[in-house]
């Protein structure tokens, strides 16, 4: 009987030290997720401070406010493919037999008579064989 509770002794002990190192690798595991995640976290506030201050130098530049020569060819460069994927969105709706919504550039069936995103109506008035501009958008239905 000497031999089975060494043998269950020794199991035990064995459990008991796998359990401690599972528990030890369970808490680094979440410490370093932890620092993961706010590491990630200050990677996006500096991605978003990136953005603005990228935003606010472009509207420097639509302001025509003088900006030094290698800033100004970087905002050419977005107003040039700006103009591209308006027009890729042109030719997408021509393909869908859609419209843009001018209101929020949502892809809209073309014999919509509201936008169903933003509100923006569509209604068709023939004046002389012409349609009228839509309405301004509704500003009950969009984010401020």
């Amino acid at each position: 009987m000497a031999n089975a509770n060494d043998f269950f002794g020794a199991v035990g002990n064995t459990i008991s030290r796998a359990a401690n190192k599972l528990g030890k690798k369970t808490d680094q595991f979440v410490t370093v997720q932890k620092i993961r995640s706010r590491q990630h976290n200050l990677e996006d506030q500096i991605e978003m401070d990136y953005r603005k201050m990228g935003e606010w130098i472009f509207q420097k530049y639509t302001e025509e406010e003088e900006l030094p020569e290698k800033l100004q060819e970087i905002c050419r460069g977005i107003e040039k493919r700006t103009r591209e994927i308006r027009e890729c969105r042109e030719r997408i709706a021509q393909v869908k037999g859609a419209k843009i919504c001018p209101g929020c550039g949502e892809l809209i069936p073309k014999d919509a008579n509201y936008c169903m995103n933003c509100g923006t109506s569509f209604q068709k008035v023939q004046q002389e064989g012409t349609e009228t501009e839509p309405d301004e958008p509704r500003t009950d239905t969009q984010e401020e």
